[in-house]
């Protein structure tokens, strides 16, 4: 019984912070009884949907350590589909990261480190869910890797422009090279 309510606690979080609204307790409540079942697998992917919350909120630095907490999990379980959507949800937010980066709002390190761990964490994903033939998970892997180009491109043209002296602050264009 407290398995299926962790399920479901998990899957109306995610629900619920799709509609725009506060879920972050919820999930921590069907984690927290996934915890008590001492259950790998069904823990990683609360860690995995919290993540996703964290991430739709803008909280990009406690997302990234969460999905790397699912995938961990995941490896040890070799559960192949949960290391693919954690892998997608890490990379997400570690492209997030990077656009934060190169604004200026944050400094853990730099924005090309984090778009290449990226891809590579995409391109696992990928092969992952080609290989299993999910192919609404391989449409929304293949999407945050034209994401993750489109970003990195920007990064370089506005890199480009402040090298070539065509602009004397990188901030200030950041967003406007889109």
């Amino acid at each position: 019984m407290d398995a299926h309510r962790a399920v479901v606690l998990n899957n109306l979080s995610k629900a619920l912070s799709d509609l725009g609204r506060q879920s972050m307790a919820i999930c921590r409540d069907g984690m927290n009884l996934r915890r008590v079942l001492v259950e790998e697998v069904p823990l990683a992917y609360s860690y995995n949907t919290l993540a996703l919350l964290n991430d739709d909120q803008g909280r990009y630095e406690d997302a990234q350590v969460l999905a790397a907490k699912a995938i961990a999990y995941f490896r040890r379980a070799d559960n192949l589909r949960g290391i693919g959507l954690a892998s997608l949800q890490l990379a997400e937010s570690l492209r997030h990261l990077a656009v934060r980066t190169e604004a200026g709002e944050t400094v853990l390190t730099t924005a090309e480190g984090l778009y290449s761990t990226a891809e590579e964490l995409l391109r696992e994903a990928l092969g992952i869910f080609e290989d299993s033939g999910e192919l609404i998970r391989l449409i929304e892997v293949t999407i945050e890797l034209g994401s993750l180009y489109r970003d990195r491109l920007r990064s370089w043209k506005v890199q480009a422009l402040y090298t070539g002296g065509l602009i004397s602050e990188k901030r200030t264009l950041i967003w406007t090279v889109r």
